[in-house]
């Protein structure tokens, strides 16, 4: 039962921490006692068959029994990888067949930018200046194919029909 227990809180409560960028170890024992420890002063985190032994960066190593421990949680995400992506996202240029000789770009920054297309083999098919309160882009001469647009250091892959 005890080693569901600790494969129980390596599970649930770990993998908090490689999925998010954690700020405190909260540790709550059984008197009611809660005690926040700093996650980025701990080097390493390990159990041993009774205890929870934490490993400072200073040196210090602090062990705790893990009967005396009621819960453990992580708290203070201040920026996840979740976050991350949705930003990341959120500020991706898109670009988009629009009609016969047109393409529409989404989420270009305020201003004019240069877009440049290259063909999949790398030749330059079409430069031209795009301005965000304008996102139709005229490209005439551009066949079937698949292409790469770059705007803004941004690379995007597009098909024409």
């Amino acid at each position: 039962m005890k080693q569901f227990f600790y494969l129980a809180i390596l599970l649930f409560g770990f993998a908090t921490v490689s999925v998010q960028a954690q700020v405190s170890m909260n540790i709550l024992d059984w008197s009611g006692e809660n005690r926040s420890v700093g996650v980025a002063s701990i080097d390493k985190i390990t159990f041993t068959e009774d205890d929870l032994v934490m490993n400072y960066n200073n040196g210090n190593v602090e062990s705790l029994d893990m009967l005396s421990i009621r819960k453990i949680t992580f708290s203070g995400s201040p920026l996840g990888i979740a976050d991350v992506i949705g930003t990341a996202k959120a500020n991706k240029i898109a670009v988009f067949f629009h009609s016969e000789n047109q393409l529409l770009i989404n989420n270009l920054p305020d201003g004019k930018h240069q877009l440049s297309i290259y063909s999949i083999t790398g030749v330059l098919v079409h430069r031209s200046v795009v301005d965000s309160g304008s996102p139709a882009v005229p490209v005439n001469g551009i066949g079937k194919g698949v292409y790469i647009a770059v705007i803004n250091n941004q690379t995007v892959k597009f098909v024409m029909p």
